[in-house]
């Protein structure tokens, strides 16, 4: 019956490599280094490749930003247009709005001027690259009292599209209007 090995006695086996030959080959060194230096390669170019997606996903994002702000106003004015009445050379009486393919103009109870408050003459228009707003109050608690500044403003809501147009629907034809 053998009982556990000593550390003091396990010696090298024979078989074992000399001590005078240890280390690597000149050309395990090479091919090491070579794959050593693809692999760095392959990390740069996913590091800079990432680093410049930054910037894209960071306009995209803005963009959609300012898509989401600019259709907000939109819906919201047009949600809120009041039926004003405006008076045709023959006396007759109809509701504001007026548009074509490049523009559409409404009174709305929303306007973006000093809070929200009053009526607004709300004007959109289109030079097919983007969408500009213009707006105008025309009655307001401040307007009354004669303390109103210039509420007359204009801005550029979207910018950069490849094509813009409005289309509405005529009820009296039935059929959308481009």
């Amino acid at each position: 019956p053998q009982g556990p090995r000593r550390v003091t006695d396990l010696r090298p086996s024979p078989a074992g490599p000399d001590r005078s030959q240890a280390g690597f080959t000149l050309l395990e060194l090479m091919i090491s280094l070579s794959l050593l230096g693809v692999m760095l390669a392959m990390a740069y170019s996913v590091f800079t490749t990432a680093l410049m997606a930054v910037p894209r996903g960071e306009d995209v994002a803005a963009r959609s930003a300012r898509f989401r702000a600019a259709t907000s106003i939109l819906s919201k004015q047009v949600r809120s247009a009041v039926n004003y009445p405006a008076h045709a050379e023959n006396d007759d009486v109809f509701p504001y709005f007026w548009g074509d393919p490049a523009s559409f103009s409404f009174i709305t109870a929303a306007p973006q001027h000093r809070g929200g408050e009053g009526l607004g003459w709300v004007t959109y228009w289109t030079d097919g690259r983007s969408i500009s707003m213009g707006e105008r109050l025309i009655f307001s608690a401040d307007s009354v009292s004669g303390d109103a500044p210039d509420p007359s403003s204009q801005t550029v809501l979207l910018d950069g599209l490849s094509s813009a147009r409005f289309e509405y629907l005529r009820l009296e034809i039935g059929r959308a209007h481009v």
